[in-house]
């Protein structure tokens, strides 16, 4: 028994007692479960102790609770979710059937009840067809206007039996398709001459609709049948209950008929009859002509045939020769024609001995016969009718195939049989409403029907089963508990497998061991069938039948004893549903009666002053309750050590004083109770080992108590307050249910003495808040929960709100408090106070203008809500701050956080805050912007993502040293720019911000400057210095190299002077280019134009050809280049292309796909069209003039460059391969 019963509710281990306990219910409009109406905690605890299926509405938004059994009718898509949720919200998809049903009840309507009805339900990931039986209830709840709190549901699925009474209907449906298949006219009567079925093609021959036959008598659907002999037949049988054949003239169609009439188990007839006109006068046609015999024998529809008989020595008919059959016999047997000539024991050796007895009778009689007959061979049922031949040792044969007509009387026989059987068993089970008396009559009932010696229910325990009582026939029972291994190895998994168990042959079973045989032959069970009725996943009960010696089981048995199996399950659980429901309602009366006790009480007991007065009202009320001898009630004191008598009522005087005071080492009830902190019961005091031989059984015995309990009364807090104990003169065994209105009682009586000790604690506390109001600079006020108006203020309202507090307390003070709040914060504080209203504190601002000076003031009020001991809201506390100055100090110090992040933020530098080890805390907008990193992507070391790999080093280094100098950190490098634009140089600063008291460093605060283009800038003013002075050197070593060579080739003289002149005039047109260029690169393209426009050589129209891209050059390169590029032009324009009116010449050049490290320039200078001779013939002989050493030579030597010069008999042509990069000096 747990700790602090009374204090738990709902009690009880199911799934829902614990979801409804754990269940946060002040979040709905029910409120937590202590603020319940009685009603409502009767109808829920009476809902979670039961068994059935049961489900409580409550409320105008019909919040739901329901029970374990209910639980088992939901799938995972509405439980444990529906707990505590809206009905609409839970089904929504039968809400429009169930809504207005509940709502009805609701209204104040009667109870409702509702069987067997289509009710669809989403639940195991589809819609399912249920069907439901099941009841409204109003709850009363003395609260609501109409006395209506809520509804009670007790419900039962009944969609196995539905779906069994849907297969019933079925199996009909289909007998009668089966029925109206057959080709014989065919129907059935019942005793009282009415017609039950008529065959498709039995209404065809009458020409008539089954409206006009159906449900009729005989005579009034065919009066012309009156005194007819068809008539006749049908009385004779009717009386005699014996079958009947009859051949005649139909009063009905005028056509001679063969009808069949046949008794059936309830009384009536079936009979069949077929249209023999046609063999009627094949019959007459062959004794008046044997001319027409061969017509009719080959279009008759009946079969037809002649044998020769074969006898032995005695006469007797042994074998017999086909001597002629018709097509129709062929079609009738599935013979071949060649079978004609040959003897029966040839083509059907095994036909039974009663044809041949047939023939026998026939052909040595000379009586023609006629008979149904089988024939095992075609497996066919035949009409036969037999004649003798005159004059020959022969026989002619009729006959037709009767085999769907046969096949449908066995199927209507048994269908009848079964049904009747089934109403027997329905008779037999509708009066009983005891779960055990259903199991043994539908043993009984289906044992004497089947010819079973033993037929039992029995109920799955998981690795045994229990049987109460079997039905048995000249064999003993096999009841009680009974283990599954016995029965065979796999029994068990073949039921819960929903699998028939089928044992025809017990003895030769292979799957028993031998001493498992021993032991069922024991028990006289020689065949066994059992069939598991498995519900919801899982194997409930099986019903099995016994036979004592082997029995081959028929699926006709098999099906009726599943049938009868889901049948007696559905009785039983009917059975035990509506005891169920019988002592649930016995028990909800008797409650109900209780909760209306309870009611009373509290209403007296919430005015009432006078303590003897209230004690003695509890006595009543928990005597009356537990229908005890004896009360009595007492008070825990001594710091929770020892009880003290209150009040008692029947116990004797001196019982009474010895239990004044109680402690935990007493053996009573109480005494137990108090050291246990728990109820305790004892049962019989005379048996309890507890109270032998102590002085508290003898206190029990002076009082003439028998049975005693005691539970502890224990505030909503959980802090033991007191006992309440019942004493009875009879030994009496109590169940935890029994408990139930008594533990509201318990409840209550621990509130009222709660309120009690708190009403006391609260004089004293009112006291003590009177001084602490009166001394407290912040205001303190108390508002009614229903007026809102103050009932208190302390005096520090008048400095704050600079009103006196007489004039703040007059009239609505309320709507007074309102206007003196700003207009702009009215609605915010209102909404506030009601919040609290409703149970929830709250802390708020808002700003009042004083009526004395018209200052506006910031307040900050926290107010919070005081309940009553039922926990309702009945005032709400607050209190008021004057927060004016701390709303002054905020507003400065946002404004200079404002000013400062506006500084931060527009700064160009990207700003960074950090912490020991490098770990960054917070970084700017700008770092963001730049480097593409979030604030939260950059903090910790995440900021090192954006740093050059080769520079981390480097700047954790330098962290490092600032903090072990504690000196400003210092450093540059790389950090990488957001979109793929590569890297940029950063100076990175930072100074420590320190702790003004201790000194020690708290953060650091930090800059990072772009410093890539002063960077860049520095380096390019280095590379120009250098590059001039190279490029003064090279040109002072051109002019020398240039006068040298003119000086050899020419001498002195007047052509050396215009030669140097040209040669000094493309260097200097070559400086002026680099000179114009700047920080930008000089292309090919333009030192090309430039040589060529010199000569004038652009002016020769198409016969100059110029293309490729544009190639920026190395300023190192161009002098070299363009010098070579010039040596080519004069010597074009001097000796090659250009010198004539017809040569051409082609300037090309292009780049290589190459990496940008590694690119080349392809350079070709093409001359056609002449035959290129130099002035200096000779010399061009040994190796070629200055151009050509220039390119052959320097160019190679001086820029790395491949070079070729071929002179033809048609031009020149000369390529030059020019790398255009050079490995680069890192910035690092």
């Amino acid at each position: 028994m747990p700790d602090n019963l009374a204090s738990i509710w709902p009690q009880g281990s199911g799934e829902m007692a614990e979801r409804v306990r754990a269940f946060d219910w002040s979040q709905t409009p029910l409120g937590p479960t202590e603020a319940w109406p009685p009603s409502l905690k009767v109808a829920t605890r009476l809902a979670l102790n039961s068994r059935h299926p049961m489900f409580i509405w409550w409320g105008p938004d019909h919040i739901q609770i329901y029970n374990d059994a209910y639980r088992e009718t939901m799938g995972p898509e509405k439980h444990p979710d529906a707990l505590g949720r809206t009905g609409r919200e839970t089904w929504a998809e039968i809400w429009d059937t169930i809504g207005p049903q509940i709502s009805q009840v609701m209204a104040g309507g009667p109870a409702t009840w509702h069987e067997d009805q289509l009710v669809p339900v989403t639940r195991h990931g589809r819609r399912e067809d249920v069907w439901w039986t099941y009841s409204f209830s109003p709850i009363n709840d003395e609260m609501e206007p109409n006395g209506v709190g809520g509804v009670m549901v007790i419900c039962r699925d009944m969609t196995t039996e539905h779906s069994a009474r849907e297969a019933a209907a079925e199996n009909e449906a289909r007998l009668r398709t089966v029925l109206d298949g057959i080709s014989e006219p065919f129907y059935a009567l019942d005793s009282d001459w009415r017609f039950l079925f008529a065959s498709q093609s039995a209404l065809r021959l009458w020409g008539k609709d089954a409206g006009e036959v159906l449900g009729r008598p005989f005579l009034e659907a065919f009066p012309q049948a009156a005194g007819s002999a068809a008539f006749e037949a049908h009385r004779r049988v009717m009386e005699t209950r014996v079958a009947e054949r009859l051949e005649t003239i139909s009063p009905v169609v005028h056509r001679w008929i063969e009808i069949d009439f046949a008794p059936t188990p309830q009384g009536g007839l079936s009979v069949a009859f077929r249209d023999i006109e046609e063999r009627r006068r094949a019959e007459d046609a062959l004794r008046e002509s044997e001319e027409k015999y061969r017509t009719v024998f080959e279009s008759i529809d009946e079969g037809f045939l002649i044998h020769e008989m074969i006898r032995d020595k005695s006469g007797q008919v042994v074998d017999y020769r086909l001597l002629e059959a018709n097509p129709a016999h062929q079609r009738a047997t599935g013979l071949p024609r060649d079978t004609i000539g040959k003897l029966g024991s040839e083509f059907m050796p095994n036909v039974e001995p009663y044809w041949l007895e047939l023939f026998h009778r026939v052909s040595t009689s000379g009586v023609a016969e006629r008979a149904e007959m089988y024939n095992a061979p075609t497996s066919r049922w035949y009409n036969v009718q037999a004649s003798p031949v005159r004059g020959h040792d022969r026989i002619a044969i009729v006959f037709d195939d009767v085999t769907s007509r046969k096949r449908a009387e066995a199927i209507l026989r048994e269908s009848e049989e079964r049904q009747a059987f089934l109403l027997k068993l329905s008779d037999a089970l509708r009066p009983l409403d005891d779960a055990e008396d259903i199991r043994l009559t539908a043993a009984q009932v289906l044992g004497r029907h089947l010819g079973a010696n033993r037929v039992a229910y029995a109920e799955n325990g998981g690795d045994h089963f229990m049987v109460a009582r079997n039905y048995v026939d000249d064999t003993q029972e096999i009841v009680g508990r009974q283990n599954y291994v016995d029965f065979g190895p796999d029994i068990l998994a073949e039921l819960q497998a929903g699998q028939n168990r089928v044992q025809p042959d017990i003895r030769n079973d292979g799957r028993l061991s031998d001493h498992q045989k021993q032991g069922l032959a024991a028990a006289d069970v020689g065949a066994s069938l059992n069939v598991p009725l498995v519900k919801n996943g899982q194997l409930v009960a099986f019903l099995g039948v016994n036979y004592p010696v082997a029995h081959d089981f028929q699926p006709s048995e098999i099906a009726l004893v599943e049938d009868v199996a889901e049948r007696t399950w559905a009785a039983v659980e009917r059975a035990r549903a509506e005891n169920a429901l019988h002592q649930s309602e016995r028990r909800l009366a008797a409650e109900l009666s209780g909760t209306q006790l309870l009611q009373r009480l509290s209403t007296r007991l919430i005015p009432e002053q006078s303590p003897d007065v209230l004690h003695e009202q509890i006595l009543d009320a928990a005597q009356e309750l537990m229908e005890a001898d004896a009360v009595s009630i007492q008070l825990l004191e001594d710091s929770g050590q020892r009880l003290r008598r209150l009040a008692t009522r029947n116990l004797h005087p001196d019982s009474t004083e010895y239990w004044t005071w109680v402690d935990a080492s007493h053996a009573s009830t109480c005494g137990q109770a108090l050291r246990m902190n728990t109820r305790m019961v004892v049962e019989d005091v005379e048996t309890s080992a507890e109270l032998a031989g102590t002085d508290d059984l003898e206190a029990f015995r002076r009082s003439g108590t028998r049975a005693a309990q005691s539970t502890p009364l224990v505030s909503r807090s959980g802090r033991p307050i007191g006992m309440i104990s019942t004493h009875w003169h009879k030994p009496c065994a109590l169940a935890e249910r029994d408990f139930g209105l008594f533990d509201i009682l318990a409840r209550q009586v621990a509130d009222l003495l709660e309120r009690s000790q708190a009403e006391a604690a609260l004089r004293a506390s009112e006291e003590r808040l009177r001084g602490f109001g009166e001394a407290s600079t912040d205001v303190l006020w108390i508002r009614d929960a229903e007026t809102l108006n103050w009932t208190y203020l302390t005096p520090a309202f008048e400095a704050i709100y600079g009103m006196p507090r007489d004039e703040a307390l007059s009239g609505n003070n309320f709507r007074n408090w309102v206007e003196l709040i700003l207009p702009e914060d009215r609605d915010q504080a209102v909404d506030t106070i009601r919040r609290v209203r409703l149970g929830e504190p709250v802390t708020f601002e808002y700003r009042i203008r004083r009526p004395s000076d018209g200052q506006i003031r910031w307040l900050r009020n926290t107010d919070f809500p005081i309940r009553n001991a039922e926990g309702r809201v009945t005032a709400i506390g607050g209190v008021g701050h004057d927060a004016s100055h701390k709303k002054e100090a905020d507003r400065i110090i946002r404004a200079s956080r404002r000013q400062m992040r506006t500084l931060i933020e527009g700064v160009p530098q990207l700003v960074w805050r950090g912490v020991e080890g490098g770990e960054w805390t917070w970084s700017s907008p700008q770092w963001t912007s730049f480097t593409g990193l979030s604030e939260a992507a950059s903090t910790g070391r995440g900021w090192l993502a954006a740093v050059h790999p080769d520079d981390r080093e480097r700047a954790m280094d330098a962290w490092q040293q600032a903090e072990a100098t504690e000196e400003p950190l210092e450093v540059e490098y790389r950090i990488r720019q957001a979109g793929g634009e590569g890297y940029r140089w950063f100076q990175t600063r930072a100074l420590p911000v320190r702790d003004e008291d201790t000194g020690r460093i708290l953060e650091w605060l930090g800059t990072s400057t772009d410093v890539d283009d002063m960077r860049a800038m520095q380096e390019s003013q280095a590379v120009m210095v250098a590059e001039l002075q190279h490029r003064t050197r090279n040109l002072i070593a051109v002019v020398g190299s240039i006068a040298r060579q003119t000086m050899a080739q020419t001498g002195p003289t007047t052509t050396f002077q215009a030669e140097f002149k040209d040669r000094l005039e493309a260097l200097s047109r070559v400086q002026g280019l680099l000179s114009q260029a700047g920080e930008d690169r000089i292309t090919i393209g333009e030192v090309v134009a430039m040589e060529l426009k010199a000569l004038g050589a652009l002016s020769f129209g198409e016969r100059v050809r110029v293309e490729g891209p544009d190639v920026p050059l190395r300023k190192s390169i161009v002098q070299t280049m363009a010098l070579a590029i010039h040596e080519l032009a004069t010597n074009a324009r001097k000796y090659g292309a250009l010198s004539n009116g017809s040569g051409e010449l082609a300037v090309r050049w292009t780049t290589s796909p190459a990496e940008e490290n590694d690119r080349h320039l392809f350079f070709e200078w093409i001359e056609r069209g002449v035959a290129v001779k130099f002035a200096d013939g000779a010399a061009v002989t040994q190796g070629g003039g200055y151009g050509r050493r220039l390119i052959e030579e320097s160019l190679p030597y001086s820029l790395k460059a491949k070079t070729t010069y071929e002179l033809g008999p048609d031009g020149l042509a000369c390529m030059i391969d020019l790398p255009l990069t050079k490995p680069r000096r890192s910035r690092a």
